[in-house]
C-alpha cells in the first residue's frame, strides 16, 4: 500500500502539507463537499458509476478532517479490490464487520501515508517527545491531532508509546478514569499489554510518572520496558497519553 502512495505522490511532486486538489485532480476524481441530502452519520463516501467518480465529504467538518477523509476515499480508490467492489454497485455495508474493519483500516493506512509520507515522516525524529512538537508536526501537515499523533508515535525513531481515551469529564476537585480506546507505539518500543483506563487529573496538558497513571498491575508492566513519564493533554474530546 505505501508503494501506491508513493506512486501517487511522486506523480504529483510530493508537496508538503499535501495538495489534495492535486491529488483528487491526479485520479480523475472529483469533490463534493456537503449538499442537500448528505447523510450526517458519515464524514465521506466514494461514488463510481462508468461515467463520474466522486469524492463526497460533509460540509461542516474541520478542514484538518475534511483533508484526512479526501485521502480516506482516495485511498478506497486507489486500492484495486476496493475500487471493483464500488464499481460493481457494492458498498462496503455489504462486506462481513470483519472484512469492513479490514476495508476501513486500509483506508485509514493509506490515508495516513498520503498525508505524511516522505518529508513529514523524516522529520519526526528532529522533534522534542511532547505534545507541542505533535501540535507542530500536526500544523506542519495541516492534518488532525489523532491522526498526527497516532503517526508521531509509529513512525517516531525512539522508543514511545501512545495512549488515545475516550472523552473524559472530570469531577470537580479530583481524578477520574478515562477509558482507552487503543494503545500505539512506535518500533523500537517494546509491546505491553493495553491498558483499560488511565488516571485524568484536571488541567489541559502536563506531565506526570507513569506510577500515578495505572494500577500496580499495569504500572510493573511499564516499569519493565523502561517507561517512566507521561505527557497527559486534554481536549475538549479525547484525552491524550504520550508516554517514553
Amino acid at each position: 500500500m505505501e508503494a501506491t502512495c508513493d506512486r501517487i505522490l511522486y506523480d504529483i511532486g510530493h508537496p508538503v502539507p499535501l495538495d489534495v486538489t492535486a491529488l483528487l485532480d491526479s485520479q480523475g476524481l472529483r469533490l463534493q463537499v456537503g449538499g442537500p441530502g448528505f447523510p450526517r452519520n458519515i464524514r465521506g463516501l466514494l461514488h463510481l458509476s462508468n461515467t463520474d467518480a466522486v469524492v463526497a465529504v460533509r460540509d461542516d467538518l474541520p478542514e484538518a478532517a475534511q483533508r484526512f477523509t479526501i485521502c480516506h476515499e482516495v485511498g478506497h480508490f486507489a486500492l484495486v479490490e476496493h475500487r471493483r467492489v464500488l464499481l460493481r454497485q457494492c458498498s462496503e455495508m455489504d462486506l462481513s464487520p470483519a472484512a469492513r474493519g479490514q476495508w476501513e483500516r486500509a483506508a485509514n493506512f493509506m490515508a495516513a501515508a498520503l498525508l505524511f509520507r516522505g518529508e513529514l515522516d523524516a522529520s519526526i525524529g528532529h522533534y522534542e517527545l511532547s505534545m507541542a512538537s505533535v501540535s507542530r508536526f500536526a500544523d506542519h501537515a495541516m492534518a488532525g491531532l489523532e491522526a498526527s499523533f497516532r503517526r508521531f508515535v509509529e513512525r517516531n525513531p525512539r522508543p514511545v508509546w501512545g495512549v488515545v481515551c475516550e472523552p473524559a469529564v472530570l469531577a470537580e476537585g479530583g481524578p477520574m478514569a478515562a477509558g482507552v480506546r487503543y494503545l500505539v507505539r512506535s518500533a523500537s518500543a517494546r509491546w505491553v499489554p493495553p491498558p483499560v483506563t488511565i488516571r485524568v487529573e484536571a488541567g489541559g496538558r502536563y506531565v506526570q510518572p507513569v506510577a500515578n497513571l495505572f494500577n500496580r498491575e499495569a504500572e510493573a508492566n511499564w516499569m519493565k520496558v523502561g517507561a517512566t513519564t507521561c505527557e497527559v493533554y486534554t481536549t475538549g474530546r479525547t484525552v491524550f497519553g504520550l508516554i517514553s
